[in-house]
């Protein structure tokens, strides 16, 4: 059982952290108040003739959250590293969100375009930084506890755009003048999220590994653990974890030399590019222009997507339960399944639209092609590689192996939703059937060579996945059992014998 202090902790960060994730939909949620403010804004500075362009301007304009998805996963590494965990995740984050916020206010009050453009850019940032508060929560959790308590700050964003969709209606602030109500709201939990977050303790494992404070680091442990944990006990569990470092802070080069970094981050890469390789992008800047060629208006595209939230909603509550109690493996494999079958539903969706066929039918399966992709991320879509990183990788490595790995696929979601347009345009349902195959295919590789993580201290899964590695060479097989690092391998037993003796050694230290 957690301790009152984590759980107080985890759940702080899980509603009050989503601010990112109501930033990042609001071109979505609000499209066509946006779109017209867009075009006023065009008509107003640059002439009717650059109307005539808006099409190009919107696409462009859309893609700059990606562009600050990429600068964000660009620098997060050696922030992460440099300032601190709690520093990047917490008081960094919440600073962007209240600069994103203030741009796109400023930008409808000043009829200006370009302080939203800027604003969704910003926005894309803290959403990047999304990623060090999952690490954050991470290794301030207990080994039993971090896979609900990473899964619960995914539950918390998704539950804050849930909440915040009905308000995005036409007959309530779904307005050209109204649509600032979601930055606002935003910037509201920025600031409680900045201000909370300074009264809970560092990250007790980059206390101990990065800054060798054992006695802060005693004090973190304590805290988030609860007061009835031997402090020393999980401390020589972080010291295991050290020994698995080659020194201070790796760098690629470094982690490219070494057959265990590099095998882990191969791992990491490979559920990195699930989300940009789903429909998760596109939908989060069209998802509403979609609906609304299907054959619904406003006001049904809308309760559209938030029937999708709230039929999906519970997933939100048991996907912490799910993910500790089956493991991460099985899990991950039926998100990437999920958003496979998400590019089916919207892809048979669109060839009707491109034959012009209107029927009922096509809106069914667009809405249910749309509802699995809610589904997979409300399960986890976002945060898969977060959680693997903060289980495989050594300490020193996350910050190069989290930079590889984030901006390496955020260039191929800012190419996917720039082009979506213009391809929607020209080939239709083949952009959707295209994806689709590339998400089956991911999928197959997910299922082949993703290891179980669950429970398991830092230090044993790298072990594991250094034999595991070697075991590959002659029998693949081997490698991805289902059961690969659960806790009820045979070496378990070994390593509680250790914690006994290192449990033993401390009592008679205390003695």
């Amino acid at each position: 059982m957690p301790s009152a202090r984590l759980l107080l902790f985890t759940l702080a960060q899980a509603a009050l952290g989503g601010f990112g994730d109501i930033l990042a939909n609001t071109l979505n949620l609000m499209n066509p108040p946006l779109r017209a403010f867009f075009n006023h804004s065009i008509v107003t500075h640059y002439g009717p003739e650059a109307a005539q362009s808006f099409d190009t301007i919107y696409a462009i304009s859309a893609a700059f959250q990606m562009v600050g998805l990429l600068i964000g996963f660009s620098f997060m590494g050696k922030l992460m590293d440099y300032l601190g965990r709690k520093e990047c995740a917490v008081i960094l984050r919440s600073t962007v969100g209240v600069l994103a916020g203030m741009a796109m206010v400023i930008g409808q009050y000043t009829n200006r375009f370009e302080f939203f453009v800027i604003g969704h850019l910003f926005a894309g940032v803290v959403l990047a930084f999304k990623v060090l508060l999952v690490i954050f929560v991470a290794e301030c959790c207990p080994d039993q506890n971090r896979g609900m308590g990473t899964m619960l700050v995914n539950s918390g964003a998704s539950l804050a755009v849930c909440l915040v969709t009905p308000l995005c209606l036409p007959s309530l602030f779904g307005t050209e003048r109204g649509w600032t109500i979601l930055p606002l709201i935003a910037m509201v939990q920025a600031v409680l999220h900045l201000l909370t977050g300074l009264a809970f303790p560092q990250s007790p494992k980059q206390l101990y590994i990065q800054h060798g404070d054992r006695t802060g680091a005693q004090k973190s442990v304590t805290y988030y653990h609860g007061d009835d944990v031997n402090p020393n006990l999980i401390l020589r569990e972080f010291e295991a974890e050290r020994l698995q470092e080659t020194n201070g802070h790796a760098n690629l080069r470094e982690v490219l030399s070494n057959k265990t970094f590099r095998w882990s981050l191969w791992l990491v890469l490979l559920l990195s590019f699930v989300p940009p390789v789903s429909a998760l992008n596109v939908k989060s800047q069209y998802l509403n222009q979609l609906l609304l060629s299907y054959g619904l208006d406003q006001s049904g595209a809308t309760l559209t997507m938030l029937l999708s939230s709230l039929i999906a909603l519970p997933l939100l509550f048991i996907s912490p339960v799910i993910i500790e109690k089956f493991g991460r493996r099985p899990l991950f494999i039926t998100v990437c399944m999920l958003c496979t079958l998400e590019w089916a539903g919207l892809g048979l969706a669109q060839f009707f639209v491109d034959h012009e066929v209107t029927s009922f039918t096509r809106a069914v399966l667009g809405i249910g092609g749309s509802f699995l992709g809610q589904s997979a991320l409300n399960l986890g879509l976002l945060v898969m590689a977060p959680i693997l990183l903060s289980e495989i990788c050594p300490h020193n490595t996350r910050a190069a192996i989290t930079q590889f790995t984030q901006v390496v696929p955020m260039l191929l979601a800012i190419c996917q939703v720039t082009i979506f347009p213009m391809l929607l345009s020209s080939i239709g349902s083949l952009f959707f059937a295209f994806f689709g195959v590339v998400s089956a295919g991911l999928t197959v590789l997910v299922w082949l060579q993703l290891p179980e993580t669950r429970t398991l201290p830092v230090d044993r899964l790298v072990n594991r996945v250094t034999k595991a590695r070697s075991r590959t060479q002659s029998n693949t097989s081997a490698f991805f059992h289902p059961h690969y690092g659960s806790t009820e391998n045979s070496s378990s037993s070994d390593f509680e014998d250790l914690k006994k003796k290192l449990v033993n050694k401390d009592l008679e230290q205390i003695i």
